[in-house]
């Protein structure tokens, strides 16, 4: 049994003029390479790496051809973003109703707390018109209480006078006698 590692040295110049070297293994390599070309590694293999014998597939079968398509453009990538894209679409227009309904509800409630405010001020003039109201009935009592205590103490005045006459009357009608 024999076990080899194979490693690679990748070598890049920098927009200063700089040289990097970076020693790796070959399958890091070769998911590097695409990244500092820019270009993905199915175009890689497809198009610029093609071998001559291969060469002719994009006149093969129409399903070959759909996945070798599909592997450069990267297809699986793009139609999972859409799916995902749909997906969340779904998902906001879910909440978009709720939270429409939700205003609906709120604006209502928002709408009856209004009416409440101004039925709550209605209320609370007219009880202070009552209040106004009451205060000067209360007063028209006084004054009539006053009055009244005023014409109950002439009238008692004037009955102690009329019970001091009738017994003065009486009492000179019994000795005339």
């Amino acid at each position: 049994m024999e076990f080899k590692a194979l490693d690679s040295v990748l070598k890049t110049v920098d927009d200063r003029g700089e040289v990097s070297s970076i020693s790796m293994k070959c399958s890091e390599l070769d998911r590097q390479i695409p990244d500092y070309l820019g270009v993905s590694a199915a175009v890689m293999e497809n198009v610029i790496f093609c071998h001559q014998e291969e060469s002719d597939w994009p006149m093969q079968d129409g399903a070959s051809v759909k996945k070798r398509f599909d592997d450069i453009f990267d297809s699986t990538r793009y139609s999972k973003a859409l799916e995902a894209i749909h997906k969340t679409k779904k998902e906001l227009v879910s909440t978009g109703k709720d939270l429409k309904a939700e205003f609906s509800e709120i604006s209502e409630r928002l709408r009856a707390a209004g009416d409440y405010r101004e039925e709550l001020k209605q209320s609370e003039e007219e009880v202070e018109r009552a209040e106004a109201d009451l205060k000067a009935l209360t007063e028209k009592c006084d004054q009539f209480a006053e009055k009244v205590r005023e014409k109950l103490f002439r009238f008692n005045e004037n009955l102690f006078v009329l019970f001091f006459y009738l017994y003065h009357i009486s009492i000179v009608f019994i000795f005339q006698k």
